[in-house]
């Protein structure tokens, strides 16, 4: 598996040969004097506060400054240096965008205050909101059938970024846009799966990682392109297989250290992993229990949550 480290391990490079603002005034003056000293047959010494001198200083600070935009500008040909617009645009090289920030989501129960006849309508939008003032809207129209009390329905924050995560079930109850006969909705699971614009750090590794993805044999790196590339709030990730199971078992946790939540253990097989190549459609995912869920520079296996099992 390529490590990420590597990059930055790498020798340091410099595309102006490591000079400095001393270095270039010192070049400055030496050439001034020693064109002098062509042009009149005299030597000419420049003192420390000479008129002279403090010209050619300022030139040189100007001169410099044109030299650290040459150094960055070829520097952000490299992945070791890449930021910004300018490491969104090599990753295009390779095949590979920013990932833009995600809203949290979590699934609503809403409870109607008695059985009906008729359908019980949940318009798309409705919100719903936890005591911090954050909100959720159902993402999708749903109904409480005739006869029944219930509707579960997914809902996303209204907000993107990790704001949103980390609500326990309970905590988003308050209905912001009253539906009739709807007498609560609460969340049902930990909401989750929110996430900032990917940073830097992560875009540069999914970069070195993404030849990988190329393959159609599966490699360990395409299915840890493949899972970070799902969301960025995913942390570390670990692929191991057992070839004579034909099983490949990913491991991940969080970039916030925590525990990934049920959706977004299925939400990251059913949208990034069958993506990978020789995936196959059936799959059985199984949260390993592990205590003291960690982020470690060397991942170990039995310090993370989040296991899937599956077969390829």
């Amino acid at each position: 598996m390529p490590d990420i480290s590597a990059i930055q391990n790498t020798p340091d490079v410099s595309f102006i040969d490591n000079k400095t603002i001393d270095d270039v005034r010192g070049d400055m003056v030496a050439d001034f004097e020693a064109f002098m000293l062509q042009a009149t047959g005299s030597k000419v010494s420049l003192g420390r506060a000479s008129v002279h001198r403090m010209i050619l200083y300022s030139a040189a600070a100007q001169i410099y400054q044109a030299m650290q935009y040459v150094d960055r500008a070829g520097k952000q040909s490299l992945l070791k240096y890449s930021y910004s617009e300018f490491l969104d645009n090599l990753a295009l090289l390779k095949g590979v965008t920013r990932e833009p920030a995600k809203a949290a989501t979590t699934t609503i129960r809403f409870t109607a205050s008695a059985t009906r006849t008729l359908a019980t309508p949940i318009p798309a939008g409705t919100r719903v909101s936890s005591s911090g003032s954050i909100y959720f809207s159902t993402m999708e129209y749903a109904e409480i059938p005739a006869g029944s009390l219930t509707v579960d329905v997914l809902a996303e924050c209204t907000a993107t970024g990790n704001a949103g995560n980390g609500l326990a079930p309970g905590e988003v109850s308050t209905i912001v846009d009253p539906v009739p006969y709807i007498t609560s909705a609460v969340n049902q699971n930990t909401t989750e799966g929110g996430a900032d614009v990917e940073n830097d750090e992560s875009l540069a590794e999914r970069v070195y990682l993404a030849p990988g993805a190329y393959s159609t044999a599966g490699p360990e790196d395409g299915y840890l392109y493949h899972a970070k590339k799902y969301n960025a709030a995913i942390g570390d990730v670990v692929a191991t297989s057992d070839h004579e199971a034909g099983q490949v078992d990913i491991v991940f946790i969080m970039a916030d250290g925590s525990k990934p939540g049920a959706a977004m253990i299925s939400g990251l097989l059913a949208g990034s992993l069958t993506s990978t190549p020789a995936f196959s459609a059936t799959k059985e995912a199984v949260a390993a229990q592990y205590q003291d869920a960690v982020t470690v520079g060397s991942l170990i296996l039995d310090q993370l949550t989040g296991a899937q099992h599956w077969t390829v």
